[in-house]
């Protein structure tokens, strides 16, 4: 009889304490890199500052060590001057930027139509121009450090009524996009300078934008109300909490043992296998398990051990893959 050799096949949460889901590698050391640099210079907008009425929401959502923000708008009433086509969409200028709602309708309205005025009674400046009144709702881009965070952010931002919200996944970002169109207002002015509309249906359109800022910001305060319960909820991972497993075995019979894992139920689809190219583990594949099938292979080695091979995956007397893992 053959001697029995053991398969050294391992099983391991994903390396250096990242998350893998369809290629994407996010790790925690990086993330909390990057979180740092954009922490020192505050939020990424051009002003280099948070708006005034969400210092607070977001001074406490970049606290929580699973989330920084990126960029952010508390949302604005606005009035913008720029090219009316598209291909000429660069420059313009805001002829006003209010992030809180308009006292005084007919002092805004007197002041964008002297700017107007004055730019129409100098050098032509205003032909091929378009005059839009704006309502823009809160905006907030946020980087992660996993999906399972970005999805209780969105899934948060959603039931509050930021429909639009979604999240994004780069080879090595988690990204969460937290919007609500369905509040945004764009009215022409004036074309080419010259005015579309009077005073009168001015103060309508300050009236309606004043009622959907006051819903836009009563939805972020639910958005925050939602967060602050969720976020306490969120277990503070470990070295190995919450990280998804893999089952490290060499590359000539990764594919086999891949194939044995997905007909048991135990892969999980939701990541690729990809080369585990760290000290110990180089050489070796990593095939993605869930979390019963991690449990079933603690049963046979505890992870943590100091020799965590796992015994009941053999190839004893010529045995082959198959038969070996039925042994599980």
């Amino acid at each position: 009889m053959e001697e029995s050799s053991t398969l050294p096949a391992r099983i391991h949460h994903a390396p250096d304490a990242s998350r893998s889901f369809e290629g994407l590698t996010v790790s925690n050391v990086e993330f909390l890199r990057r979180k740092e640099q954009i922490m020192a210079s505050l939020d990424r907008s051009p002003k280099g500052s948070f708006d005034a009425p969400i210092l607070d929401f977001l001074s406490w959502l970049n606290a929580q060590s699973p989330v920084v923000t990126t960029s952010s708008c508390s949302g604005r009433i606005a009035v913008f001057f720029g090219a009316a086509e598209p291909t000429g969409s660069k420059g313009g200028e805001w002829l006003l930027n209010s992030h809180e709602v308009l006292r005084d309708a007919d002092q805004a309205w007197a002041d964008i139509a002297g700017k107007l005025h004055q730019r129409a009674s100098g050098d032509g400046s205003t032909l091929g121009t378009l005059t839009t009144f704006r309502l823009e709702p809160f905006v907030l881009h946020a980087e992660c450090a996993d999906v399972a965070t970005a999805q209780h952010i969105v899934e948060a931002a959603r039931e509050v009524g930021m429909r639009e919200s979604g999240l994004s996944l780069g080879r090595r970002r988690v990204m969460v996009q937290l919007r609500m169109l369905a509040l945004r207002l764009e009215v022409p002015l004036a074309m080419d300078g010259k005015l579309l509309v009077d005073d009168n249906y001015f103060r309508v359109l300050v009236r309606l934008a004043n009622g959907r800022f006051e819903e836009n910001a009563r939805r972020v305060d639910r958005l925050w109300g939602r967060l602050r319960e969720i976020f306490p909820s969120v277990p503070v991972a470990g070295p190995h909490a919450a990280l998804p497993w893999v089952l490290a075995c060499p590359q000539a019979v990764a594919r086999t043992a891949k194939l044995l894992i997905e007909e048991r139920g135990w892969m999980d689809d939701t990541r690729k296998m990809q080369p585990m190219n760290q000290g110990a583990t180089e050489g070796l594949i990593g095939i993605p398990i869930n979390e019963a099938a991690a449990a079933r292979f603690q049963a046979v080695q505890p992870f943590g051990t100091s020799r965590p091979s796992v015994e009941g995956v053999t190839e004893a007397g010529g045995a082959g893959p198959g038969e070996a893992l039925a042994t599980l």
